[in-house]
């Protein structure tokens, strides 16, 4: 039944995705055919505007595909079409708006970043490109200056954005991307249509870079929450001693519970020197003694599931090195527990049983399907030995 029931959320998101591209190309030859019909463009215009529009959008199909199938998509992206499919028809109506404004008040650099975010740098680009020769297409003045400018200023926009880290600090791309957008504005009104600046020739651009701005920081800021760092802040929540989860767990077994939370602090303590995902391993050892049935119910990152999917099979042994992290430390925080209701008057040597646990259970030859090493178990022993004072605290 669960393999059934993966199988049918599959062929349904495959459904959502055909949908979502579909509607992109159909959408476009509308709003091409409308826009032009209300700008009054003549026949041969629309049919133009219609063909090169329509043939681009089947392009950016074909760039989303290509992306999403070679994993260049940021995040999970490539799994909700519907995200590229919601800023590019705003940019499709915007394509209207802005044939009525003067070309230095487009906000083309809004769209060239925001489409890239939820895509692909080609797919952005071109997406992007698409909705500025529509604009131009639609200009009843000559728009064509247009399609230099914000093309020069959408790429340097977009090369600006692709070096923000996962810290997601947006300051520099943005002001670096806003002054490029506005020497580009300045030079076209200077040098291309060869005349001075007045009152209106700088005004526009300006409001044009505090719009852009403005829109791209809103965007942004909804974007990390939602999208970049959504994981972040589900992991806050379910990796938390006090989350109903493991209060429930508390309830019916502190054994278990505390047993959860010591293996998810050494966890941490050992993915952190290891530079592995802490968050995800965290995960893993609180939930991965949790039933199928209860993990079903929750809403758990992907790597995190997939870590504790590793741990409850027997085999193949765990292959990832959190996964190997979380049952070295559960193994230990198991043994300690026992030992120590077996003999509480007796002071347990700590490193004894480390090195006995790592020499009978916990050999390299039992995790060597696994993406661990003979130097990372070295390191994992030596630093549960200098943790030995926190193990008082376990029995």
């Amino acid at each position: 039944m669960a393999t059934e029931a993966v199988e049918t959320g599959k062929i349904f998101q495959k459904g959502i995705n055909f949908f979502c591209l579909f509607s992109l190309v159909v959408l476009t030859g509308l709003t091409a055919f409308g826009a032009s019909y209300y700008l009054e463009t003549g026949f041969y215009e629309m049919f133009r505007n219609i063909l090169v529009t329509t043939g681009l959008s089947l392009l950016i199909v074909f760039c989303f595909v290509s992306g999403a199938q070679k994993g260049t998509f940021c995040f999970d992206n490539a799994d909700h079409p519907f995200r590229f499919l919601v800023v590019y028809v705003t940019g499709l109506v915007c394509t209207v708006i802005f044939a009525k404004l003067p070309v230095t008040g487009w906000l083309f650099l809004v769209f060239y970043v925001c489409l890239t975010q939820v895509s692909d740098t080609v797919t952005g680009m071109v997406s992007a490109t698409t909705l500025l020769i529509l604009t131009v297409f639609l200009c009843p003045a000559d728009g064509t200056i247009g399609l230099y400018l914000y093309l020069l200023s959408g790429l340097s926009g977009i090369a600006f954005f692709s070096r923000i880290g996962k810290d997601f600090k947006i300051g520099f791309p943005l002001a670096f991307s806003l002054v490029t957008q506005l020497i580009f504005l300045m030079s076209g009104v200077l040098l291309v249509q060869n005349k001075r600046l007045g009152p209106e020739d700088t005004v526009i651009p300006m409001v044009n870079i505090v719009v852009s701005g403005i829109v791209i920081c809103i965007y942004m800021q909804f974007y990390n929450t939602k999208v970049a760092n959504k994981e972040s802040i589900l992991y806050q929540t379910i990796n938390d001693p006090e989350y109903e989860k493991m209060l429930s767990l508390k309830e019916k077994s502190r054994v278990s519970y505390y047993r959860s939370l010591h293996t998810a602090y050494l966890t941490e303590r050992i993915c952190t020197k290891l530079m592995l995902d802490v968050q995800a391993a965290k995960c893993a050892a609180y939930y991965h003694h949790f039933s199928m049935d209860e993990l079903n119910e929750m809403d758990i990152p992907v790597h995190g599931r997939r870590l504790i999917e590793q741990l409850k099979k027997k085999v193949p042994y765990p292959m990832e090195k959190e996964a190997v992290v979380v049952s070295i430390c559960d193994a230990l925080i198991t043994t300690i527990q026992y030992l120590s209701g077996q003999a509480k008057d007796q002071k347990i040597q700590y490193e004894l049983v480390i090195h006995k646990l790592f020499q009978k259970r916990l050999s390299p030859e039992t995790f060597l399907e696994s993406e661990i090493t003979l130097r990372d178990m070295r390191f994992i022993e030596q630093k549960l030995i200098e943790e030995k004072m926190y193990y008082d605290f376990v029995c």
